[in-house]
């Protein structure tokens, strides 16, 4: 599943378990809707904490205490689902 493809929360939730499983699979995950900067803030706590380097680094996202932070642009995911894909 691709993260680019998601056009709903739900759907962002499911591919960012989905793209975070080569990396021990996630603890806990929570996405939150930033209207104002028309982004979802989603920090991601994977089973293994010793990966979150390594899951930064492939996946783009950064350290906040005890998860990594992921931002995700409104418009990312609009623009995908009117392709189609």
């Amino acid at each position: 599943m691709k993260l680019i493809g998601a056009s709903s929360a739900e759907e962002i939730e499911r591919a960012m378990k989905a793209l975070c499983q080569p990396f021990g699979g996630v603890n806990a995950i929570a996405l939150f809707p930033d209207r104002h900067r028309r982004l979802y803030v989603c920090y991601v706590e994977l089973n293994s904490r010793s990966l979150h380097p390594a899951m930064m680094e492939a996946l783009g996202g950064t350290a906040c205490g005890n998860s990594v932070a992921f931002e995700i642009p409104f418009q990312q995911a609009a623009n995908q689902a009117r392709l189609g894909a």
